[in-house]
């Protein structure tokens, strides 16, 4: 479940326009307090489910 979770992040990440390629661009971009204020690696499931949910509504009000 986490590895599906983290593949769903990253790729709402990818659509944000986050090199999903270089791992430290991933973590400065998590590590934002208004992104989730962690590094990537520390997310648990609930925590990615969250981010998740966060990323698609940034991304459809980035394409509105």
């Amino acid at each position: 479940a986490k590895r599906k979770a983290r593949s769903g992040v990253l790729h709402q990440m990818q659509l944000w326009g986050v090199n999903t390629a270089d791992w430290k661009a991933v973590d400065r971009f998590c590590e934002d307090k208004r992104i989730a204020g962690k590094a990537f690696r520390f997310l648990d499931t609930e925590e990615l489910s969250i981010l998740n949910t966060k990323l698609r509504a940034m991304n459809r009000k980035k394409d509105n």
